[in-house]
């Protein structure tokens, strides 16, 4: 699966009460995480699958709900 086509896929995220992966949501049954970067030296965020990095991203997309 390409960070593209995660991007524009829709996700409930759920706080994970940790700092560097603030984030995590179940998307068509895989864990998916979103960790905090070394921002701006390095890109805001990266998006991991089950453990695996799928890639970098500034932009939190519009179609991912995260709690308030």
């Amino acid at each position: 699966m390409t960070l593209a086509h995660c991007l524009s896929r829709s996700a409930s995220w759920r706080r994970t009460g940790t700092a560097e992966f603030p984030y995590t949501a179940l998307v068509a049954g895989q864990t998916w995480l979103v960790r905090l970067n070394d921002f701006p030296v390095d890109p805001m965020y990266s998006l991991l699958i089950d453990g695996r990095e799928v890639g970098d991203f500034d932009d939190w997309p519009a179609c991912w709900s995260r709690p308030n």
